[in-house]
């Protein structure tokens, strides 16, 4: 059995898949037959590991559950839809042979019912697969991760499981046409939280474990000898004769010769100021030009985008910095020339 259960991905062969002409069933209806390959071996599927939507639901003699799966699973939806769209291509090729009215592709595709559902505002799928019964009861076997049997009534809400499904084939009603899948078997898994105990572990001991000190060999270490200091005799001079000597020693400076001629002017303090105004009035034009040529290209760019200074704060529209640009840093009869 283990050599045709198939995984829901792209290396699925669904050329090979066959579908047998619809057989009456109990209710009124039809069903069409669906088989993995020619042989006519049932199409066994593994979806990823999901959640169950409300646990085993029983109405009457019949058992179900709704499997619910992420956006994660996308791989599971692609196949779902694609195995879908090929029974429908099936139903339209045979729909002379195995049908007495006359069927359009719209009108299957219409009345083609996916046993996916979007569920949680299209966050998450539902799809709901049969449980097998045997006089009332359920036949699905029940297995925990340690491979054992578990009852039935284990799968609650929101368990987490994995399972073996069968696509057996297409229920033909009078109203629509829907994918018929039954669950074969079912592993409960358990959620473990390793959060519930305390994960925090002592330095000093995560320390211990990961490192590992070997002990030194002990090696005899030869001390040096310290230097013997010897004794130096520190003679007494008579700093009064020292002064006395420098105090009669003359020193000769050469001062630099100008000549007598050579004017030397003194520029007056007013000049100095006048010079320091100069370059300071230079900066401030230079500023003001470049701060004109910025005004210009914002005032460019607001009128061809049509733009507004709504959200400018006080002071800083483009009318009142033009408005400052009017006015020359230095006014004319400001100006004195030195």
């Amino acid at each position: 059995m283990a050599d045709h259960i198939y995984e829901p991905n792209s290396e699925f062969a669904f050329k090979d898949v066959t579908f047998v002409s619809p057989v009456s069933v109990p209710g009124g209806n039809h069903f069409i037959r669906s088989f993995a390959n020619k042989q006519q071996k049932p199409l066994y599927l593994q979806p990823p590991k999901c959640k169950l939507k409300n646990g085993v639901v029983k109405v009457g003699k019949r058992m179900y559950c709704d499997f619910i799966f992420t956006q994660a699973d996308e791989e599971l939806i692609e196949w779902i839809d694609k195995f879908e769209s090929l029974c429908q291509d099936r139903i339209f090729e045979n729909r002379q042979k195995w049908f007495e009215s006359t069927l359009e592709k719209h009108d299957i595709e219409n009345s083609f019912s996916s046993i996916i559902k979007l569920y949680k505002a299209g966050k998450q799928y539902s799809m709901r697969v049969n449980i097998p019964t045997r006089l009332g009861t359920s036949a699905l076997k029940v297995y925990n991760e340690s491979e054992e049997d578990i009852h039935i009534d284990s799968l609650k809400e929101g368990s987490s499981v994995i399972a073996i499904l069968e696509f057996q084939g297409i229920k033909c009603s009078a109203r629509n046409f829907q994918v018929e899948v039954e669950v074969k078997q079912m592993m409960l898994l358990s959620d473990v939280n390793i959060f519930e105990s305390c994960l925090f572990s002592k330095k000093g001991q995560r320390a211990a474990k990961i490192d590992t000190v070997e002990k030194e060999e002990e090696h005899e270490i030869e001390q040096e000898k310290e230097p013997e200091i010897e004794k130096v005799e520190i003679k007494e001079e008579d700093l009064e004769e020292r002064e006395e000597e420098l105090d009669n020693e003359m020193c000769e400076v050469d001062l630099p010769y100008h000549d007598q001629n050579e004017v030397v002017t003194i520029k007056e303090p007013n000049e100095a100021y006048y010079t320091m105004y100069r370059e300071a009035k230079k900066k401030a034009i230079i500023a003001r030009d470049m701060a004109l040529a910025h005004y210009l290209e914002a005032k460019r760019i607001k009128i061809q985008f049509s733009l507004e200074d709504s959200d400018s704060a006080p002071g800083e529209s483009l009318e009142n910095i033009g408005k400052y640009l009017e006015f020359d840093i230095v006014s004319p009869s400001s100006e004195v020339v030195h």
